[in-house]
């Protein structure tokens, strides 16, 4: 059974014979009912307060929470950048390594093309030339063959 400020304060005992002083008593139960009195209200508010402390408790838990799954989610995004970063990279790499090899095929076929451009260039200027001094050397010939009617024997006949 609790017992209340206000049980204290209105007890009353029966009287006896030689009892105690009732203005003492009255006195004490008085005091006693005020400490209760202020000792209950010092528990509701240390309660209240406790209450207080257990929701803010379960706020942090919350925000704790929160907390750790955004830092998961964080480091999971990260990892996904790098791991695509590292993939584009290779891509990038392969792409340049084979436009490399496509300039350098390019290149060597260039090349090639010019050497043979330059081969047969030269042997068309050979036979052209062939041509020019075989046309020199008829010439010659056949100034010679003119000269040598005017002032060959058949000339002196």
């Amino acid at each position: 059974m609790d017992i209340t400020p206000m049980d204290i304060a209105h007890k009353e005992f029966a009287r006896g014979f030689r009892g105690f002083d009732q203005t003492q008593v009255r006195d004490f139960l008085e005091e006693i009912s005020a400490a209760l009195e202020k000792l209950l209200s010092e528990r509701a508010q240390l309660l209240q307060e406790i209450e207080n402390l257990k929701s803010n408790l379960e706020r942090y838990h919350n925000i704790e929470d929160t907390l750790q799954n955004t830092l998961v989610l964080a480091q999971r995004t990260s990892e996904e950048y790098i791991s695509n970063a590292k993939r584009q990279a290779e891509l990038i790499v392969a792409d340049a390594r084979r436009k490399g090899e496509t300039v350098q095929e390019d290149y060597a076929r260039v090349k090639a093309g010019k050497e043979q451009f330059l081969l047969d260039f030269r042997a068309l200027l050979e036979t052209h030339l062939k041509r020019v001094e075989e046309l020199q050397r008829q010439s010659r010939g056949l100034l010679l063959d003119d000269a040598g009617e005017a002032h060959g024997p058949a000339a002196g006949q």
